[in-house]
Formats: structure tokens, sequence, C-alpha cells
């Protein structure tokens, strides 16, 4: 019976080697070391690739790397190379000073159109302070008619007197 152990005391066990190298081997390892054991089960060597891909050194670039590779390089200032406007815009050669003047012309009527839009503003806000300062005359003169009539006495009395 292997000894007890008591609190504080540490006891390390032993295992005893077995088999010609010394490492403790287990029921898997006496199964696997039989005699009837399939190659499959074994350690394989390792057979490295033959053919053209073994012969290629070079790693080959990923998408991302090879995308990049065909872009143009960066201008300084954030500027289009011209050469890949066709590209980038989807506008051939041959139709670029046309795409170029429509574009130009969208830029001056959209500015026509900011500044008609700022004078419609203004107007409608000249439009809403002159509502409002009428309402506010209106309001005075009725309250003047109001006050003329209780003046003259048409505010007192009625039918009845």
């Amino acid at each position: 019976m292997p000894p007890r152990h008591l609190p504080g005391t540490s006891v390390s066990p032993t295992i005893p080697p077995t088999g010609p190298s010394g490492i403790p081997t287990g029921p898997r390892a006496a199964s696997s070391s039989s005699a009837g054991v399939s190659p499959s089960l074994g350690a394989k060597p390792f057979n490295p690739p033959t053919g053209p891909a073994a012969h290629n050194v070079a790693p080959r670039p990923t998408l991302s790397q090879s995308l990049m590779s065909t872009m143009s390089p960066i201008l300084p200032g954030g500027k289009i190379d011209p050469t890949s406007i066709p590209l980038t815009t989807g506008v051939i050669k041959d139709l670029d000073p046309h795409h170029r003047k429509l574009k130009e012309e969208e830029e001056r009527i959209r500015e026509e159109l900011k500044n008609k839009q700022e004078k419609l503003r203004k107007y409608l806000r000249n439009w809403d302070k002159l509502e409002r300062e009428s309402k506010a005359f209106e309001l005075k003169s009725d309250l003047s008619e109001k006050s003329l009539k209780n003046l003259a006495g048409e505010g007192l009395g009625g039918a009845a007197f």
C-alpha cells in the first residue's frame, strides 16, 4: 500500500521506466507497438511537394496587393492623375471634353440655384416680419377704436338705455 501523505510533507511519485527508451508506456503504446499495426497509424515521413508549384520560391501576392500594384501612384496635393481620369470617371477620352463642359455647366447652375434660394429665404423672412407687424398694427387699431367708443359713451350702455 502506498504511504499516506501527511500535510506539510511532499513525496514525489516515481514512475518505473518501461520500454527500451525509459519513457512510460500505457495501453495505447502497447497496442501501437504491436506487429499488427496498420501503416496509417504509424508515423509518416514528410514528402515535400514536387512539380512546378514546388519551384516557385517567391510568395504569391494577395488580392489586395495585386490590386494596389495596378493603381496609379499618389500625386502630391491629393490630385488625381490625368491619365487615369477615364478609369475613375468611366468616361472615355473622346467624350471627356463634353463631360467636362457638362460638369462646369452643372456647377454654374448649382451656384445660380444657391443664390436664388438665398434670395427667396431673404424675401420670406421679410414677408414674415411684415406679416407680424401688420397683425400688431391691426391689434393696435382695434384697441384704439374700442377706447374711442368707450370715451364717446357707446360702450357703457346698449339698446336698453
